[in-house]
């Protein structure tokens, strides 16, 4: 998309010039001044899934388990793995 269709149609839209032009300014565009999508590499998108799901979300919900766990452990007067098993039984439903 050329570059003055888009300001034409940031304008319809009821954005101020200002902001139509720090919008387009913002865009990526190629040699000819067209507007170019950005997308990552399917390979990127498919790494950062599978480390989300498989690294961070598990270590990230094993922390909250201990720190709650411990929490409601010392609070109740349970054992430590008591209080981390019923925090993780109930994070997980």
């Amino acid at each position: 998309m050329p570059i003055a269709e888009a300001k034409k149609v940031g304008l319809r839209l009821g954005f101020s010039e200002a902001q139509v032009g720090v919008l387009i300014r913002d865009l990526d565009k190629d040699a000819n001044g067209q507007i170019t999508k950005h997308e990552l590499p399917r390979k990127s998108s498919i790494k950062a899934f599978l480390l989300f799901n498989f690294v961070a979300a598990p270590i990230m919900l094993f922390i909250v388990c201990i720190v709650l766990g411990a929490l409601l452990a010392a609070i109740e007067g349970w054992s430590f793995l008591d209080g981390f098993y019923f925090v993780g039984c109930d994070i997980s439903g």
